[in-house]
């Protein structure tokens, strides 16, 4: 996404290091570049050379990188397009967060201005939609055969549910009895993505973001609030009758 010619996405990369540096630092030097793009010495020294003939930094060898003002308008720029795909492909998509980070960072200079502009007005706009209005697959859809019982990821928004049994096995169920799912432990589905996954759940006072198909493993039923209501009810109706 590069305004001036000849500024290839690695050169965009550089910009971008930068102005990310002289956020945190008084004087960024080379070897903090190098360090914050896992890159040797001498390709750094390499590319200053060819951003500073492009009147984008201020660089003299042995000494500190310093953004100009053109050059920080184009780092500022990579820099929103950056975020706004990874908002995208995470929060929209729900596109696994350090994937989103990678993708993003590979794609973000291959866009126009124009198109994105017209993704972030997108994102906003599904921001915006309210979580009773999310697109919601069935778990089905999207992680084939459910489970016995009622999972997770059916739960409506707002709803507060017990967690009965996790019937996942491996990684992801001993990922999940850390996150706190035991027998017993009370759940609010407080979130849905606008496409319906991930989920946004709230445990022990925690949020935790759950995909639909990590959900769909979770088999819940009333939490103890609902549970006595619906006794007191069903106590209630006996003395009617």
């Amino acid at each position: 996404m590069s305004d001036k010619n000849n500024v290839t996405p690695a050169l965009e990369n550089y910009l971008e290091a930068i102005y990310l540096l002289q956020k945190d630092k008084d004087t960024v030097k080379v070897n903090d570049i190098a360090q914050r793009l896992k890159v040797k010495m001498p390709s750094v020294t390499y590319n200053m050379n060819k951003l500073a003939d492009r009147k984008l930094i201020k660089y003299k060898k042995r000494s500190h990188v310093e953004l100009t003002e053109e050059g920080e308008t184009l780092a500022k720029s990579v820099l929103s397009a950056h975020e706004g795909l990874f908002k995208f492909l995470h929060e929209v998509l729900g596109v696994e967060e350090a994937l989103a980070e990678e993708e993003a960072c590979k794609v973000e200079h291959e866009l126009s201005r124009d198109t994105m502009e017209r993704l972030t007005r997108f994102t906003e706009w599904v921001g915006n939609v309210p979580g009773e209005l999310a697109m919601r697959p069935s778990a089905e859809e999207v992680c084939g055969p459910r489970i016995d019982g009622y999972p997770l990821s059916d739960v409506p928004l707002g709803r507060r549910v017990s967690v009965k049994k996790i019937h996942c096995a491996g990684e992801l169920r001993k990922r999940l009895v850390e996150m706190g799912f035991n027998t017993g432990a009370e759940v609010e589905v407080v979130r849905v993505a606008p496409l319906g996954d991930p989920i946004e759940i709230k445990i022990k006072g925690f949020h935790l973001s759950l995909r639909l198909c990590e959900a769909a493993q979770i088999e819940v039923g009333a939490s103890a609030p609902q549970r006595e209501l619906s006794d007191a009810n069903n106590q209630q109706d006996k003395k009617t009758l």
